[in-house]
């Protein structure tokens, strides 16, 4: 087994196994079942307490068909976030049976969506890749992209699933808090 670990990406596998899931679905709806909404995050992502409301948004908008999802991370603990993260991807479908991952990309594209398909929301998907020194010892050493000791960070009144994304973004405006040096 490779350095890498039970932490192995599988990014090659994922638009088969998304793929795969879409032929299930599509089997779904020639049974007659309803499909709604898909949303598909990462094992290391979770979602606001603003997601709930932010579905119901997505739901009554009949020209949207997904939302883009670009996340913010955490780092250490739940009250402590960091500016740089992965970019936006589509996390949040309509379903409709000519969705597919076809070709197969190692990130999220779904065809035959295009950006007007899509809404893009920040804030609301929370990526939990440094929260533990686990995780952040793995990054370092496997990640392509290293988080330089000097790399601000902002503390939190209250935890990061509980605020709403203007409220991320109010603490982004502020002088940031420490580094990642001073947190280690």
């Amino acid at each position: 087994m490779r350095a890498r670990g039970l932490f192995q990406r599988f990014k090659k596998l994922q638009g088969p196994i998304r793929e795969t899931v879409f032929k299930y679905l599509r089997n779904c709806l020639v049974n007659g079942e309803k499909i709604d909404i898909l949303v598909f995050p990462d094992a290391d992502e979770i979602f606001s307490d603003y997601f709930p409301k932010l579905l119901n948004d997505f739901w009554k908008n009949k020209k949207v068909k997904a939302i883009t999802l670009k996340p913010v991370g955490v780092y250490g603990d739940i009250k402590t976030i960091m500016r740089k993260s992965m970019s936006g991807h589509t996390r949040v479908m309509k379903f409709f049976p000519e969705l597919t991952a076809i070709p197969y990309r190692t990130l999220c594209c779904y065809k035959p969506l295009t950006r007007k398909d899509r809404v893009a929301i920040t804030r609301v998907l929370i990526h939990l890749a440094h929260l533990t020194s686990e995780r952040k010892n793995w990054r370092k050493k496997h990640w392509k992209f290293k988080y330089r000791p000097d790399e601000p960070l902002w503390k939190l009144d209250k935890d990061i699933n509980k605020m709403s994304p203007l409220e991320i973004g109010e603490v982004f405006k502020r002088k940031p808090d420490l580094t990642i040096k001073e947190y280690e």
